[in-house]
């Protein structure tokens, strides 16, 4: 495929493109969004006659131009090996094949001008960057969407999404952003940041041939430029997306420190390549390159499925999962499904849940032996704007009707979900008593006051499993209620009162407030410097929207309002933080460590729900004696 292929706004050609294709051939306009992958169709097509199946876009910015080189060879040699229109564009012939599910473009611009006038030119061609990418995505604005950046065109991506947040237009840019990836970009924070991106972005530019009296050396050294990159604005939004930094370990230009951002855990990978600044984004046939290659590749590929697997999906894009999957294998479609089709697009407008329910009906019909629906951990769908209630509704009206489709569902037990399916078949799968008698029974030595009473041992166990109900987060702080009981007679004393908590109306809550007021008063009974970082430990579990990462929580002690950067030194031992919070408990064997911690934050949830009824009803008593006064 020659690399001068139709940049267009689709994967389709209008009529009105087709002339925009001509023009461009003929020199006489400049549209930069080149794609890449699916192969452009001939531009004598008309858009319904080639399908938009893509379910994520990428797009690649390139950096600053070298003297003298031509901006359109220099946008694509930035990602390809060797130079010139027979190399290897990892972007076209490589990528393609992990993500054929993507379409991918390639952004080219002349970056000399925009890096080396003044501050408005930079904000003007973000602004640029953002309309060229708004016109590409006219029939899915939603659609996931990836940036990837090189050098100085990482600066040109921050600044882009800035702008977005700023201009109700480019919303949807914003919010389909789900991911990014950097080579060799210089971030840089502190107080000197202008300074130092400045700097690094002049000796980028003397790299590629520029001399100290070309007037963007002077630009580029002063780093205003950049200002807004650096502001607190733009470090709050950089939790919005998942990042993956590459830096090159023979790289004398920018840093590993410059091309990272230093954020925790998940939000950035940080991954080594072995190249310079020129080659960290280019792969050929050599060893060295399969190596980076296979670095790239695993990392661009986890982004695009994380994207498409985020938590911030509609009602309507879950069903219209459903329906693909269906469609995937009954060619050609019902027609009720491509009149929708041609309807929708013509209109440039987004079916309704109804238009989608009533599409896979039509497509289940076509399954003569029944269609089997598998929801996979229901519970971790996104609560926010009742997503997850109203996805079980329409799973069930799916199911209502007289059809021939079945739904399974797995779930831990949430109320609301409980509620949802009261009624219909369950099994629930629980911990075997077994298991957590095991469980008591290996942190015994940790009893000394019961050492030297086997019978008290076995009591203790017992209790500890007919209570805890199939619970290992119960049975862990149960156990936990034991350890500062000095001698057996108090250790009975407690089973005793746990045993009859058991018996309450209210078991499981009566339960949970005594595990965890005895947990909370072991936490003030710490050492002041203690007691404070257990208590916002428990604070940002309560609160966050998602299970959190041991590291997260470590970050997020350590930054402070009132530093600029953060301080390593601050970030506190995992262990001690664990132990200190004392009901936050990491398993390492389950499945994800984040989802351990995400449990035992319901439970607190619970219990302060129950509390607040309770000192509701409490306050309620209040007042009405009051009146009878």
């Amino acid at each position: 495929m020659n690399d001068r292929t139709t940049p267009h706004s689709s994967l389709s050609l209008s009529p009105f493109s087709s002339l925009l294709y001509i023009l461009i051939q003929s020199k006489l306009i400049y549209y930069p969004l080149r794609l890449l992958y699916p192969t452009p169709p001939d531009p004598g097509l008309d858009d319904d006659d080639v399908p938009d199946n893509a379910e994520i876009d990428i797009i690649a910015v390139h950096g600053l131009n070298p003297r003298n080189k031509d901006d359109e060879e220099h946008a694509w040699d930035t990602w390809r090996t060797p130079p010139g229109e027979q190399g290897k564009l990892w972007l076209r012939d490589m990528l393609p094949k992990k993500v054929p599910n993507a379409r991918i473009f390639l952004y080219q611009y002349n970056s000399s001008v925009v890096y080396s006038s003044d501050r408005r030119t930079f904000l003007d061609k973000a602004n640029d960057f953002l309309e060229d990418v708004r016109l590409s995505r006219t029939n899915d604005p939603q659609r996931p969407l990836l940036l990837v950046g090189h050098s100085l065109g990482g600066l040109l991506i921050k600044q882009a999404l800035i702008n977005a947040y700023n201009n109700e237009v480019y919303s949807d840019i914003k919010m389909a952003t789900k991911g990014l990836a950097f080579f060799a970009t210089p971030h840089y924070g502190g107080r000197a940041s202008l300074v130092r991106i400045g700097e690094v972005a002049a000796k980028i530019a003397k790299g590629l041939g520029f001399r100290k009296g070309d007037n963007i050396i002077h630009v580029l050294k002063d780093g205003t430029l950049f200002t807004n990159l650096v502001d607190e604005l733009w470090k709050q939004r950089l939790l919005d997306y998942p990042i993956v930094s590459f830096w090159g370990s023979r790289d004398d230009v920018v840093s590993k420190e410059a091309s990272t951002f230093g954020l925790p855990g998940k939000q950035e990978r940080v991954v080594c390549l072995d190249a310079d600044h020129n080659s960290i984004c280019k792969f050929g046939d050599s060893q060295e390159d399969r190596d980076n290659w296979k670095k790239v590749r695993g990392n661009i590929v986890e982004l695009c499925h994380d994207a498409l697997s985020m938590d911030d999906q509609t009602v309507e894009q879950l069903i219209a999962n459903l329906v693909k999957q269906l469609l995937s294998n009954k060619f050609p479609p019902p027609s009720s499904v491509t009149d929708a089709y041609t309807r929708h697009k013509k209109y440039k407008s987004q079916p309704s849940l109804s238009d989608l329910e009533g599409m896979f009906h039509a497509v289940a019909a076509l399954y003569k032996d029944g269609v089997f629906v598998i929801v996979d951990a229901l519970d971790e769908c996104q609560m926010s704007d009742n997503i997850r209630s109203k996805f079980i509704e329409a799973l069930l009206r799916l199911q209502s009707r007289k059809s021939n489709v079945n739904i399974l569902a797995t779930s831990r037990p949430v109320p609301d979900i409980v509620e949802a399916f009261d009624g219909y078949s369950r099994l629930e799968i629980v911990a075997q008593r077994d298991d957590i008698e095991r469980y008591i029974r290996n942190k015994m030595p940790n009893l000394r006051a019961v050492s030297k009473y086997p019978h008290l041992q076995d009591e203790i166990i017992d209790c500890i499993a007919s209570v805890a109900d199939g619970m290992f987060l119960l049975a862990h702080l149960f156990f936990e209620t034991l350890k500062d009981k000095v001698s057996a007679k108090l250790v009975r004393k407690t089973l005793k009162e746990l045993q009859n908590d058991a018996k309450e109306k209210e078991p499981k809550h009566a339960l949970l407030r005594r595990a965890y007021d005895d947990a909370m008063e072991r936490i003030n009974g710490q050492p002041v410097g203690y007691k404070k970082l257990a208590k916002h430990v428990l604070s940002w579990i309560i609160c966050a929207k998602r299970p959190l990462q041991t590291i997260e929580v470590q970050y997020a002690w350590a930054v402070k309002d009132s530093e600029d950067e953060l301080d390593k030194t601050a970030i506190p031992d995992a262990e001690d933080m664990l132990s200190i919070a004392e009901l936050i408990h990491t398993d390492k064997t389950t499945r994800a460590e984040s989802r351990y911690i995400g449990q035992q934050g319901m439970a607190i949830q619970m219990l302060l729900k129950l509390c607040y009824r309770m000192a509701e009803s409490t306050q309620r008593g209040r007042i009405e004696r009051a009146k009878l006064r």
